[in-house]
């Protein structure tokens, strides 16, 4: 969803982009400017790709990951989120690329301690104990760092959890298929959530702007899942037809510990 939108931004700004797809890409969401992209077949575990994506560009915005609370899923999310993250960086100090905008997550910063408020300065003493994909994310930013100290001018954004117009077969996008589908529960967390056209906003001014060796995190304001999902359910409810109201009835609450599969940045 991101790169997508991100894409249709920097083509709105006047940008020449390539881009890199898998073969199984969907491009769905880039079908009115599919054929001013110009594509680069492959992925971030293909380091020859990479070599030949990198050629001639200035500014590389790495936004692809993997997202998952699935433990099977564990080692292939830590192979994408960290390898693969290595693998853009060092094909982008080989090339000679300017700037790196690296995408991380407030996640990669782990979990705050009761009482205390998350900053670009905070670290989680206790991430290695944290939810894998918290720790793919902080691996994944460790190799951003690292690169930038051997020359590659890096900037590191923290969106929170984003949400816009895209799949909803993907996270985070399921949690409204899956209050679509008439899902009647909440939990009683709270998270920080972004609109996606302001983190391409904020990616495309970082990118513009004089920085290097810096953290933002990228959050509009932290919402509570029961007010989140009362205001997907009212959206929806407003375009359903009367089948799929009867499918859509109240929420109930979960008590006890915040539900993971939900928090997803």
């Amino acid at each position: 969803m991101l790169g997508s939108h991100l894409v249709k931004l920097l083509l709105s700004k006047g940008e020449k982009v390539r881009a890199l797809r898998r073969s199984t890409s969907s491009l769905k969401m880039l079908d009115e400017v599919k054929d001013k992209i110009e594509w680069v077949e492959g992925d971030i575990l293909d380091i020859s790709c990479l070599q030949q994506a990198m050629q001639d560009v200035h500014t590389v915005y790495h936004c692809a990951a993997v997202i998952s609370f699935i433990p099977a899923e564990a080692d292939y999310m830590i192979k994408i989120n960290v390898e693969g993250t290595a693998n853009v960086m060092n094909a982008a100090l080989t090339a000679g690329v300017k700037k790196m905008i690296h995408v991380s997550s407030t996640a990669a910063m782990g979990l705050a301690a009761p009482g205390k408020v998350i900053d670009e300065k905070y670290s989680d003493a206790n991430i290695n104990k944290a939810p894998w994909y918290y720790r793919s994310k902080q691996y994944g930013e460790r190799e951003a760092w690292r690169a930038n100290a051997e020359g590659l001018d890096v900037v590191v954004a923290c969106p929170s959890t984003i949400l816009g117009a895209g799949s909803w077969g993907q996270e985070p996008g399921s949690l409204f298929r899956d209050i679509y589908k008439g899902l009647r529960f909440y939990t009683t967390a709270t998270n920080g959530f972004v609109d996606v056209d302001d983190v391409t906003a904020c990616l495309y001014f970082l990118a513009k702007g004089n920085f290097n060796g810096e953290k933002f995190i990228i959050s509009t304001e932290n919402i509570c899942f029961r007010d989140l999902m009362w205001m997907i359910f009212s959206l929806i409810l407003m375009g359903c037809s009367g089948a799929l109201v009867s499918r859509l009835k109240p929420f109930r609450i979960i008590t006890g510990a915040p539900c993971i599969r939900l928090c997803c940045c």
